[in-house]
């Protein structure tokens, strides 16, 4: 008998050891099977709870209904750096009194009529050299937090290319939001529900600039290529709800932003009417965003 308790404290220093805890919020729960379910979290991953985490499960949904963050411990065999890699399986949430950006995001003072240029709505840079691109792509840091999100390491890459200048201008990328539905989530048991990076353009077409993940600048079919395994071709949209209406048609969606939107909610939030249009940079988003995807001690530089 002692043996055997021996064995359970073994076991369950090294389940400990293997797990990790981040913050996120739930942005959906849906069942996957018998046994599970799926979270997709506002970080862009989508986690599972056994079906056998009653619990578990009920505090997520109640925390996705509430619109407010939790604290998951995760198990830690998924790396989000490995495209192709499982998911991480929730053990534990613990229900925050904080509310998700979303929730706590400005409302419209405003019944803005929406409209497509909306989220198109500064200028992009147009280079004529691809070697001057090489030279901006080359100079995005690659000290990234492992666990980084995808939205944070963008706005932190797309705030220090101002460093550069094109044509007289401060270099000014847009964002490229990549959205995979459900239809393929489900083919694929695929882990992220969205991927951004910072986009420029080379002699009017579009050059994604996603150094996480390639090795120079690429066209959107390329950087599509890379994460879409099906390679199927990646409609551009210019609404939210194109997306998340449509979740069982095709296998992903393309969604075109200026560099000021920093999370998917903000673009639903606009065409809603619950949400304000982004115009500029925010502070509080640079500071979470370097603090989030650099480390707690970094600080946004002045450029």
């Amino acid at each position: 008998m002692k043996r055997f308790l021996g064995l359970l404290v073994v076991f369950f220093s090294v389940s400990s050891a293997n797990a990790t805890t981040k913050t996120i919020g739930i942005v959906d729960v849906e069942k996957v099977d018998e046994f599970s379910f799926a979270v997709f979290a506002t970080d862009g991953e989508i986690y599972e709870i056994d079906q056998d985490f009653g619990l578990t499960l009920e505090q997520a949904i109640e925390a996705k209904n509430n619109q407010e963050k939790v604290e998951v411990e995760i198990s830690e065999f998924s790396d989000t750096e490995d495209v192709l890699g499982v998911r991480s399986k929730i053990l534990d949430v613990r229900r925050m009194s904080l509310k998700t950006d979303a929730a706590d995001a400005p409302m419209s003072t405003s019944k803005l009529f929406y409209n497509d240029g909306l989220l198109m709505n500064d200028y992009i840079t147009n280079f004529r050299d691809s070697g001057r691109v090489d030279q901006v792509f080359n100079a995005q840091r690659t000290d990234v937090r492992k666990k980084s999100q995808c939205y944070n390491r963008a706005h932190v890459w797309s705030w220090e290319m101002r460093r550069f200048t094109e044509g007289g201008r401060v270099v000014q990328p847009g964002k490229m939001w990549l959205y995979f539905t459900r239809k393929y989530i489900r083919a694929y048991r695929y882990k992220w529900w969205f991927h951004v990076a910072p986009f420029v353009q080379l002699n009017g077409q579009d050059t994604v600039m996603d150094r996480k993940f390639l090795r120079g600048p690429i066209n959107r079919k390329g950087w599509t290529d890379f994460f879409v395994q099906s390679k199927q071709l990646c409609p551009v949209v210019t609404r939210y709800s194109s997306y998340r209406n449509n979740p069982y048609e095709g296998h992903c969606f393309l969604m075109r932003t200026s560099v000021h939107y920093y999370q998917p909610y903000q673009a639903e939030n606009l065409e809603t009417g619950r949400g304000q249009e982004q115009t500029g940079w925010q502070t509080w988003e640079l500071k979470r965003a370097y603090r989030d995807g650099i480390g707690r001690r970094a600080r946004v530089p002045s450029l």
